[in-house]
């Protein structure tokens, strides 16, 4: 059998196998961070509202254009369609398999100590099984993980042409400082590509480094220039380690928004990448989900030793059997190598599955040689046992499509497995509301029976019991709660959730809930509480520290100026708004508001000052641009003229 056509025969049986156990997962929802970064693409109608929404992105420091104009090119799947988007992220899936078996048949080649005949076998074994690995999951059936699985195509893309360009060392006419050129240009062009879809592409290169290092040091320092390419790769790893370390930030100091300190996160880690290695060599279907709000800074300080000390002893360890195997030392190294930007310093949420994308690939091609390698008697019963566990995870993995391919089935499991999961209790009130008729775009914030309001209270009121910190979810019930319990009731849960917003858990949907609840009130649909309750919520939630970002806080002062305008405060109005500003000066709500209001007060000035503030900050790909400022302008200078005839 020719190599090209065993290559193409197992790429076409991985792509088979990964599609057929992926395939019940295609049906599942959309959660609390596809809404949070996707939402916009209900504005995408044309190639300029395209453009906008790909380059106005949040997500990341760098915004991560080349991700959102994946989803651009999506926008009229937006939000009923989600299976349209995962789709998508299935079929990157599968491409990052194929680009995965070329890296390891090529390095596996390169290394020169496995049989030519078995190189395929090893590759494609190791390859599938980390296709199958459940705790992989979550980076193809959550839409907006497709900046994990597309990132990861450029990278490993960027790997690839790296190890192609050690043949033309030898087999090329080019000079080796030109292979050198071509080797490392092509690597940060695709490593450039892989950042801008998301950040944790600047990991690309270490993991060239932990092959250079392990796997294909002898290899390597046959070929010209070695030295240069470790020194080149071991500049910028060293750059990223001096970013990450106490020389750079203040490890013990408490961060407002997080409300935990890095060495605080640093120590928490240890146990949770403890858990990660636990869940992916030793799954179950029911311990994965979307759902992580609920885990919080490990406070067991033997329990965070024990972690420490076993992750230490494991580096420890490859490295001093590094002479009689370098697997152990690739696979650790290359795991850690993974999880240098989110399992770190760097202030993220504690925990997300699929943190592990890449990183779980070097156990799993470490497994597959050991197995396919063992003495020749053995050598049946090692790729049997290997195969079989194989079969274990893709089952497993099959049955964890299938739970989150089934919506209101896989909200109340994740709702019950994670009691003090806000986000959980939101996911299943809104699969609540779909399943009963409402649809994906109105599923937040539709007003439903009094009968379906009634029910999804009691689920949440679960959480609630549970997690009385997780105020986003007590607003949800309180919402819910207007108009189908007792005024008494509805006074008494607005009361609690007072209590607990001075040191409850922040949240986007609590803000955003807050709202609604204006309009409720000032409807007369929630009669237990007036408007001036409402402010002094919003005063208790300036005070709370994880209320403090300029995410939460220009948000809240807004929300104040909307609730004194409506009191008929203008002059609070007028300050709060000012406060806003302040804090964010390119929200354009912030800036309408404050015109709306300075023409209802006749202040004409006023309101031409805050146009011409926010001029600086003009970018015609964002919604505060120079046609909006003109438009402002023209509206002010109408009124103007109307005011003085008199109109």
């Amino acid at each position: 059998m020719r190599i090209s056509f065993l290559h193409a025969f197992l790429i076409g049986l991985l792509s088979v196998l990964i599609l057929a156990i992926y395939f019940p997962g295609l049906s599942g929802a959309l959660y609390y961070d596809d809404y949070t970064n996707l939402d916009g693409l209900a504005r995408v109608v044309d190639f300029p509202s395209a453009l906008s929404f790909s380059l106005d992105g949040g997500a990341g420091p760098l915004g991560r254009p080349l991700a959102l104009i994946s989803f651009a090119v999506q926008a009229a799947s937006w939000p009923d369609s989600p299976r349209d988007f995962l789709l998508v992220n299935l079929v990157i899936h599968v491409v990052n398999a194929g680009l995965l078996y070329f890296i390891s048949f090529r390095v596996l080649t390169y290394m020169g100590i496995v049989p030519a005949a078995r190189i395929p076998t090893v590759a494609f074994l190791g390859v599938l099984l980390w296709s199958v690995l459940p705790i992989n999951v979550s980076a193809t059936l959550i839409a907006i993980q497709r900046m994990t699985g597309l990132s990861a195509v450029f990278g490993l893309m960027g790997i690839l042409s790296y190890l192609y360009c050690y043949r033309l060392y030898t087999k090329s006419s080019m000079s080796s400082f030109s292979v050198l050129v071509l080797q490392f240009g092509s690597l940060c062009l695709f490593v450039s590509l892989s950042i801008f879809v998301k950040e944790s592409g600047a990991l690309i290169p270490f993991y060239v480094l932990v092959l250079e290092l392990t796997l294909l040091r002898s290899f390597g320092l046959r070929l010209p220039y070695y030295r240069t390419r470790i020194r080149l790769l071991s500049i910028g790893l060293l750059g990223l380690l001096i970013y990450l370390s106490p020389l750079n930030q203040n490890w013990f100091a408490i961060n407002e928004y997080r409300g935990f300190s890095v060495w605080e996160r640093v120590t928490t880690q240890w146990v949770v990448l403890i858990q990660y290695l636990k869940l992916t060599f030793f799954p179950a279907a029911s311990a994965f989900s979307p759902f992580h709000d609920d885990v919080s800074i490990y406070k067991n300080t033997a329990g965070i030793v024990f972690a420490g000390l076993g992750l230490f002893a494991a580096c420890i360890g490859a490295w001093f059997i590094r002479r009689k195997t370098v697997w152990p030392l690739f696979a650790v190294a290359w795991f850690f190598v993974g999880h240098l930007l989110e399992s770190t310093s760097v202030l993220l949420e504690l925990y997300f599955e699929h943190r592990n994308y890449l990183a779980v690939f070097g156990g799993c091609l470490a497994l597959s040689y050991y197995a396919a390698m063992l003495p020749k008697r053995y050598e049946r019963v090692g790729i049997s046992l290997f195969a079989f566990y194989i079969v274990i995870a893709g089952f497993t993995c099959y049955v964890t499509n299938s739970i989150w391919g089934d919506a209101p089935r896989a909200a109340e499991l994740w709702a019950s497995e994670n009691p003090r999961s806000t986000r959980a209790a939101l996911h299943l009130a809104t699969i609540d509301i779909q399943k009963m008729g409402g649809s994906a775009s109105d599923a937040h914030m539709k007003i439903i029976s009094a009968a379906r309001r009634d029910k999804l209270v009691d689920l949440l009121d679960r959480t609630i019991a549970e997690c009385p910190e997780c105020i986003a979810v007590s607003m949800q019930a309180l919402l819910y709660s207007c108009n189908i319990r007792s005024e008494a009731e509805v006074r008494v849960r607005f009361d609690n959730l007072v209590v607990n917003a001075a040191f409850g858990k922040s949240s986007i949907s609590l803000v955003d809930g807050i709202f609604p609840l204006t309009q409720l009130i000032s409807e007369g649909r929630c009669s237990s509480l007036a408007l001036g309750d409402i402010q002094n919520l919003i005063e208790i939630l300036k005070l709370n520290d994880g209320f403090s970002s300029q995410m939460y806080a220009s948000r809240l002062y807004y929300l104040s100026a909307e609730v004194a305008y409506r009191r008929g405060y203008l002059d609070l109005a007028w300050q709060e708004l000012g406060y806003a500003e302040s804090i964010g000066i390119m929200a354009v709500p912030v800036l309408v508001f404050q015109v709306h209001l300075a023409l209802e007060m006749n202040d004409f000035e006023s309101a031409m000052k805050s146009i011409i503030r926010r001029a600086p900050f003009v970018n015609d790909t964002t919604s505060l641009n120079t046609l909006m400022l003109d438009q402002l302008k023209e509206i002010v200078e109408q009124a103007r003229v109307d005011y003085s005839k008199g109109i």
